[in-house]
């Protein structure tokens, strides 16, 4: 009696003589080459741009600004995105929205509040008026405050 393999064992070898031997070839077309195994590439991989800031201030209000307040002077750096207050020698960062005439401070290193402020720009002269409660003490740098350039 004469055995005939099974479909299955045959598509079994198949397969595995095709794992084993690479991939192959329509007939009538070169033979597809082995991959070489992967090296690093020397080139570094892109660094991620930073993220463009929401609703940065304009240029008039960016900027280092001094003013003077009860016990001393007081320092405050505007960019794109964020805030520097310096008093004392402490200092207190974090981010800003500017729309229009209003800007949030908040996302501070010292405080997890909200404080939203009108500010308005006359010559070199720089106010800030509250639109509400600061509930991280900033009004006491800030309120009745005129900073200049």
């Amino acid at each position: 009696m004469t055995r005939r393999p099974s479909l299955a064992i045959i598509l079994v070898v198949g397969l595995t003589a095709c794992a084993a031997g690479g991939a192959t070839s329509p007939p009538g077309m070169p033979p597809t080459p082995e991959p070489s195994p992967s090296v690093p590439s020397a080139s570094p991989s892109p660094s991620p741009s930073p993220s463009p800031v929401a609703n940065p201030a304009p240029s008039e209000l960016q900027g280092s600004w001094i003013a003077e307040v009860p016990g001393g002077s007081v320092s405050l750096l505007i960019e794109a995105g964020t805030y520097r207050i310096v008093r004392d020698g402490s200092s207190g960062s974090g981010l800003i929205d500017v729309v229009g005439s209003e800007i949030s401070f908040h996302s501070s290193t010292l405080c997890t509040g909200t404080g939203t402020y009108t500010w308005s720009l006359e010559g070199s002269q720089l106010t800030f008026t509250p639109v509400g409660t600061d509930p991280c003490g900033r009004a006491l740098v800030l309120e009745d405050v005129t900073y200049e350039k």
